[in-house]
């Protein structure tokens, strides 16, 4: 049976994810409480907090689009 963990954890649920935890950075969430809502690690949040105020909303998501696994 699928879990929604499984959706979640799946390439487009980590592309939400990194969207989602900069949209609560910038609606003023505390770092812990989007670690403990999404499941991600400080450093995942800061990451990308960082990558979207350097390069913007299209990088977070380009990112895994350039990636070829062969």
């Amino acid at each position: 049976m699928l879990k929604l963990e499984d959706i979640i954890n799946s390439k487009e649920g980590r592309e939400v994810k990194r969207a989602v935890a900069v949209k609560m950075v910038l609606l003023g969430f505390k770092t812990q409480e989007i670690c403990d809502v999404l499941a991600v690690s400080d450093s995942f949040v800061s990451k990308w907090k960082t990558i979207y105020e350097n390069e913007g909303a299209k990088v977070c998501f380009y990112i895994t689009r350039a990636v070829k696994v062969f």
